[in-house]
């Protein structure tokens, strides 16, 4: 039944062909972090 949502569950795995092929499943997606700072002056 979840199949028909098109949903997919991964969780942690602790070998490298499961966790190569859940990466795959996944995708590839660039992440662009932001950093925002904020300085107050002092008077």
């Amino acid at each position: 039944m979840l199949d028909l949502f098109n949903s997919k569950f991964i969780f942690r795995v602790s070998d490298q062909v499961t966790a190569y092929k859940s990466a795959l499943t996944l995708g590839e997606q660039e992440i662009i972090e932001t950093q925002e700072n904020l300085s107050y002056k002092q008077i």
